[in-house]
Formats: C-alpha cells, sequence, structure tokens
C-alpha cells in the first residue's frame, strides 16, 4: 500500500517531462475482511489532450510531479 499524495482534479506532469494531465481516478483495492475498496493501491488514472483528442493512462503517483 501507498500513501495518498495526490487527489483527483490535481494538475500532474511525468517527471520526465510531457503533457499536463488531470487525476481522474484513484486505484483502490478491495481490503478482504471489510470486502470495501479503501486501501490505496499508489497508482493514479490521468486525462490529458493531444492535438484536441482526449488521452488518457493509469501511472503510479511517484513518477508524477504534482503542478502549481
Amino acid at each position: 500500500m501507498s500513501e495518498q499524495k495526490l487527489n483527483i482534479g490535481d494538475v500532474v506532469q511525468l517527471k520526465s517531462g510531457g503533457p499536463e494531465m488531470t487525476v481522474s481516478e484513484l486505484e483502490l483495492l478491495l481490503d478482504m475482511q471489510t470486502q470495501n475498496y479503501d486501501k490505496f493501491s499508489g497508482f493514479v488514472f490521468c486525462q490529458w489532450f493531444i492535438e484536441g483528442k482526449r488521452t488518457d493512462g493509469k501511472f503510479h503517483q511517484d513518477t508524477l510531479d504534482k503542478l502549481d
């Protein structure tokens, strides 16, 4: 499990560069004891636009920088 560092709506960029992206979803894991999806996996789903076309992808939060 990872400590959650990002939230839905945060604007981020890959540490190696690239387009600005918006965090659209947090990946949660199922807790088998409680049967709830309440454990953060460390991965986020992001969306961004390239030439007007929406694109999305899944990234580990440690590969992203939060932009101000």
